[in-house]
């Protein structure tokens, strides 16, 4: 998660916010929905996104 945050700069609101629809791993980007109804795709490393499916699955 401290990986997200750095890559993204995003709060921690969009971070808990996120969903397995929100990932698109074939472009690698997150929809992001933050503080105040800002909704934007922000492009992440592959790297990441790896980390972020395996995240999801495992729970």
């Amino acid at each position: 998660m401290l990986r997200l945050h750095t890559e993204t700069a995003c709060r921690r609101g969009g971070a808990l916010s996120l969903r397995m629809r929100d990932l698109d791993p074939n472009q690698c980007l997150i929809l992001l929905r933050e503080k105040g109804d800002t909704v934007r795709w922000q492009s992440v490393s592959p790297t990441l996104m790896t980390h972020l499916q395996r995240h999801a699955w495992s729970r």
